[in-house]
């Protein structure tokens, strides 16, 4: 039984006081400017990463990736995860595109967070078509729909251990949302 965590980076596992850190440690200075980046682009933030393995590892779900990382192919997310030695597995990117039907049947918009869903709607397509037993979303912007099983991210620190024990929570445990019934 399939538990997946779809996940966001930027906000997520790039925060904004890891990259101001890095900017004044390695860049304002002209030194060790691959502290910043690597051939995949921006580094994660250590502390991000570790959070990430330990609901991993206390939950044994996947990952499929909803950030607009995913634009540059699943392939190349594969190979970053890899290159990186991240934890997890990565098996699968949302769609770019949802079905017009979907959109239809949310189209009072009381089941949304804001007027602009998008991402929301590019993860039910997902859940849709493979119909994981439990999931969880993890992104530092708000637009998913409001029965869906949604962890928002402060950017500013990415991924905390209140964050981490809420979403190991979700993928856990009976009282969330499960698909199977979709």
């Amino acid at each position: 039984m399939k538990k997946i965590l779809f996940l966001d980076i930027d906000g997520v596992l790039n925060t904004v006081d890891d990259m101001r850190v890095r900017q004044l440690l390695y860049v304002s200075e002209n030194k060790n400017v691959d502290r910043i980046n690597d051939d995949y682009g921006q580094l994660f933030d250590e502390r991000c990463v570790r959070w990430l393995d330990y609901i991993i590892q206390k939950t044994g779900c996947e990952i499929v990736i909803s950030s607009t990382w995913r634009m540059r192919g699943l392939k190349f997310m594969i190979n970053l995860w890899n290159g990186r030695n991240l934890p997890g597995q990565i098996i699968d990117i949302t769609p770019f595109e949802v079905d017009s039907k979907l959109i239809d049947s949310y189209n009072d918009n009381t089941d949304t967070y804001n007027d602009f869903a998008d991402r929301g709607y590019e993860i039910q397509e997902w859940i849709n078509i493979n119909k994981p037993y439990r999931y969880c979303i993890i992104d530092d912007d708000n637009d998913m729909l409001k029965h869906q099983n949604f962890v928002r991210i402060n950017s500013e620190f990415g991924i905390t251990y209140d964050n981490a024990i809420e979403i190991i929570s979700i993928l856990n445990s009976n009282k969330y949302e499960q698909i199977e019934n979709l």
